[in-house]
């Protein structure tokens, strides 16, 4: 059965990619900060007026407490065009 993070989601919580621990002791590194959920996307918050940072809720492999953390790593987020 599939997770419906669409409503776990709440804006101002902390997009998180996937990989190794940083200084904070989090896994993987800032993405962003969730603006609000719409049409399964994500969409950040700061993007380009007209040109919003989008990401896919498939891309989501949990979320725990006020952050969502993401399958692809920041690498390939950048490949994907999030310009974080």
């Amino acid at each position: 059965m599939a997770v419906n993070y669409a409503s776990m989601i709440e804006p101002r919580m902390l997009v998180r990619s996937s990989g190794p621990a940083g200084m904070s002791g989090l896994p993987g590194e800032d993405v962003g900060v969730v603006a609000r959920v719409e049409g399964g996307y994500i969409e950040l918050t700061g993007g380009a007026p007209g040109a919003p940072d989008l990401i896919p809720l498939e891309w989501v492999d949990r979320v725990d407490g006020n952050t969502v953390y993401l399958t692809p790593d920041l690498q390939t987020l950048k490949r994907e065009g999030v310009r974080r």
